[in-house]
């Protein structure tokens, strides 16, 4: 069966924007997006598969359009397609992995054509939106949201239901706009997919421990009155974010907004300043001193008064300390406090080897954007 194969390009975006998590050239690269009469595999077929390449020739990236002038031609699409795809190594989609893969891999295993697709790297950028998708503020993580939320100027406004539609329309009564219709829609797919690769951003910033440059304290009053202290650490990465981002958990926050080959960004953490107490692991080694409130090694306890001691408990078997804390959630620094044996809450002390310590700062802002996100997801 004969198809149709359309080819445009994109003159409005060059080599970049950078390719943030794809690796290799852009030539390299082929951008994906079907159209199909369904949402299912095994009772729907394929009716357009679009691709986006970068002709380092031209210096532009070229859209490759195969269109089936009805369900029939599905195999000259994907031979086509498998033709195309031949020699990339990195595919780049929305969303392709839960729907356009499975679909194209599934048809061409019926077709007896070989899976180009399993061989390649896969980029799938909803991944990335979806992870941060509260952390940036988006309503939802369709991809027309996120182009709004970066203004790529998109027009285009149909949608999947749409396309089928109007491919319906187009099948039963010759129209030519209605194909005309389902292709533009292809098209404004795929430029999206490309003005959205700035999004893979984000999952480098937020792998890359970012470097603190500014380590200081400052002292608020909460909404009660009650005087407060943070720290506060000023970093940089060299990770260039599109979009300001910012978040808060357990008293923490944190903001980042990209600049010029990077972003510079902010963290503050509740800073405890007081008593806080050490509880040692073994407290069966231990013996409890209530008139000094703590617990002493029996090395040492067994040469005090018997009538001064009792055997150590779990929950008095510590030593107390006043210092400067931060906060930590699961073992970052040790040794860690506690208010009490039951507290849930850890902290490591502010000494002063770690106020001075720069990659230990940087590790920890990492760690407190870290903690940040995993309560927004």
């Amino acid at each position: 069966e004969v198809m149709q194969t359309i080819h445009s390009h994109v003159s409005s975006i060059g080599p970049g924007p950078a390719l943030p998590g794809a690796c290799g050239a852009p030539s390299e690269l082929l951008l994906l997006d079907i159209e199909t009469t369904g949402l299912s595999a095994l009772n729907h077929s394929i009716i357009l598969i679009g691709c986006l390449c970068f002709d380092a020739g031209r210096q532009r990236w070229e859209i490759t359009q195969f269109f089936a002038d009805s369900p029939e031609e599905e195999p000259a699409l994907l031979t086509a397609f498998s033709a195309l795809a031949a020699g990339k190594k990195v595919l780049i989609h929305y969303n392709g992995r839960k729907f356009d893969l499975p679909f194209l891999q599934k048809h061409m295993k019926n077709a007896g054509i070989q899976d180009v697709i399993s061989g390649m790297q896969s980029v799938d950028i909803y991944q990335s939106v979806a992870r941060y998708r509260n952390l940036l503020g988006l309503s939802d993580n369709r991809q027309q949201t996120v182009e709004a939320f970066l203004g790529t100027g998109r027009t285009d406004r149909s949608t999947g239901r749409d396309v089928v539609a109007l491919y319906a329309g187009y099948l039963r009564d010759g129209n030519t706009a209605m194909r005309d219709a389902v292709i533009a829609h292809n098209a404004a797919d795929l430029t999206g997919v490309l003005a959205l690769l700035p999004m893979l951003s984000y999952d480098l910033f937020f792998q890359e421990t970012p470097v603190v440059y500014r380590a200081e304290a400052d002292s608020y009053s909460d909404w009660n009155g009650q005087p407060r202290e943070e720290v506060i650490l000023r970093f940089r990465s060299r990770v260039e974010i599109p979009k300001p981002v910012f978040g808060s958990r357990s008293s923490c926050f944190f903001k980042a907004e990209g600049c010029d080959g990077g972003t510079d960004g902010v963290v503050k953490v509740p800073l405890l300043s007081g008593e806080l107490k050490y509880f040692y692991a073994n407290y069966r080694d231990y013996y409890y001193f209530p008139g000094q409130d703590q617990a002493l090694h029996r090395s040492v306890a067994v040469y005090a008064d018997r009538e001064n001691r009792t055997p150590a408990r779990p929950e008095t078997c510590y030593t107390r300390k006043k210092a400067s804390f931060l906060p930590e959630w699961d073992l970052f620094r040790t040794p860690f406090y506690k208010k009490d044996y039951r507290s849930p809450e850890l902290y490591f002390e502010l000494s002063p080897e770690v106020k001075t310590d720069r990659a230990l700062l940087s590790s920890y802002a990492q760690y407190v954007v870290s903690h940040i996100i995993e309560d927004q997801r």
